[in-house]
């Protein structure tokens, strides 16, 4: 998967909330910034990330899947 860089500024307390998150959940900040960013997505407009899509089209009949099991 392609990565995006982005610079991104936040407000002191939120850049230390984020960091004990972080840390707390076994992630970097940037991994933490990128869930959080996600969990935003779905939430907000429905996003869909691009591998739930593709199982989903699985499920659906819509896309063979490569490897069917023994």
């Amino acid at each position: 998967m392609d990565k995006k860089q982005l610079s991104v500024r936040v407000n002191d307390d939120l850049g230390k909330e984020l960091e004990r998150i972080a840390e707390a959940e076994h992630r970097s900040l940037n991994k933490q910034i990128e869930k959080a960013l996600e969990e935003w997505l779905i939430r907000t407009y429905n996003w869909r990330p691009p591998l739930e899509e593709a199982i989903d089209g699985v499920e659906e009949g819509q896309v063979e899947p490569a490897y069917k099991g023994d």
